[in-house]
């Protein structure tokens, strides 16, 4: 199943495209929308933009990321992937070849939702990106579980 999951990480960062998927890290279900790595820099970036200008010291961060990814910022991902691509094969005793392996080791979720288990699935918290270890994945799925399609909370037996 990780195999899977490992071409979905090299088509999004290669590609700049978004797929639902559904994961098990460490027993825990995480729910979103892959997507490159790149957005996650970038929002990062921006992010931490806003809280060195923040005034009185305190930001609230958005849970959801309602963009989608402009044409403009999907060929800024394939030009970038193309360079670390070239950049490895020029350089190929270099760390260039090392940076674009371990690109491939992590991965991004947008909107992601983690789901905890008591009595049916609930969910637990959403962020608006979250970068994960690739091979701390357990399990994978391709489709994206929103609050609707949870599985239902089970009644309290009578005992």
């Amino acid at each position: 199943m990780v195999e899977i999951l490992e071409r979905l990480v090299y088509l999004v960062n290669s590609g700049g495209s978004e797929f639902g998927v559904t994961i098990i890290v460490r027993g825990q279900v995480i729910s979103g929308l892959l997507t490159p790595n790149q957005r996650f820099q970038t929002w990062m970036r921006r992010t931490l933009d806003e809280a060195a200008t923040a005034k009185g010291g305190t930001m609230k961060v958005s849970d959801v990321d309602e963009s989608r990814m402009s044409e403009d910022e999907t060929e800024a991902v394939k030009r970038a992937w193309r360079r670390r691509v070239q950049d490895a094969l020029d350089e190929a005793s270099s760390d260039a070849v090392q940076n674009l392996r371990h690109s491939q080791d992590n991965f991004c979720l947008r909107n992601a939702t983690i789901w905890g288990s008591s009595k049916g699935l609930s969910e637990v918290a959403r962020v608006a990106y979250l970068m994960l270890d690739l091979h701390a994945v357990e399990g994978c799925t391709l489709g994206w579980m929103t609050r609707a399609e949870r599985a239902p909370v089970m009644p309290e037996s009578e005992e």
